[in-house]
């Protein structure tokens, strides 16, 4: 995600991945995760969306309403199969320039970071972290990282949250959100969500290029050199 500019469980069928995520909606409801940091009793909510981004990781989301039923910020939670691994998503089509959402858990808590893109270099933290962290817990073999986000943030450069179709670059990788490592070159995409409306547009995933063509090329050679 840093040199270059989609959900957990890609492998597991329909049926497996609703039970999964109904099992942790039970938990979310009933039984607060397992590091809870702050509060959000006075808060009321959405119904959660949820994307799948591969194998490893995937995220869903909230939006959390005033007592007036307005929306005011959207909570994340991120998914990582394993563990020792940060998530990211970054509003916006450009790494350059991207607004990003890091994300991780583990240890006696969990870490989130609001960075900027800087070119090809690792996304700078922003002078004030719009990001609030929630809680952290395991589930079925992930750990999972939650955190809110306010619609309209205080800095002029942060994206803002619409009631639109916005475009999202995600990714993962091994470290933690304060100490992200590179990102391997299948381990990103791009998303288009609308956060508002609860909707997934589309999902996309990098491909690296096929070496298929290797073993027949280098065959090819030596025909030609044997004739």
């Amino acid at each position: 995600i840093f040199s270059q500019c989609c959900c957990p469980f890609l492998e597991l069928d329909t049926m497996t991945w609703m039970l999964w995520f109904f099992v942790f909606c039970l938990e979310l409801a009933f039984a607060a995760p397992r590091h809870r940091i702050t509060s959000t009793a006075n808060l009321s909510y959405s119904p959660f969306g949820t994307v799948r981004f591969d194998s490893v990781f995937s995220a869903s989301w909230r939006v959390q309403l005033s007592a007036a039923q307005a929306a005011v910020a959207v909570e994340f939670t991120y998914f990582l199969r394993g563990s020792g691994q940060y998530g990211c998503l970054a509003f916006g089509t450009e790494m350059a320039n991207g607004d990003y959402m890091f994300a991780s858990a583990g240890g006696s808590g969990g870490l989130v970071s609001d960075r900027t893109g800087s070119g090809e270099d690792t996304p700078i933290p922003d002078a004030i972290n719009s990001l609030t962290l929630v809680g952290t817990g395991v589930l079925n073999g992930s750990t999972y990282v939650v955190f809110s986000r306010p619609l309209v943030t205080s800095e002029a450069a942060d994206a803002q949250i619409t009631n639109t179709t916005m475009d999202f670059i995600w990714a993962y990788g091994g470290g933690d959100a304060l100490n992200p490592a590179q990102h391997s070159s299948d381990s990103y995409g791009t998303a288009q969500l609308n956060l508002l409306a609860i909707t997934v547009v589309s999902v996309t995933r990098n491909s690296p290029p096929s070496l298929a063509w290797v073993p027949l090329v280098a065959t090819a050679i030596v025909l030609l050199l044997l004739c």
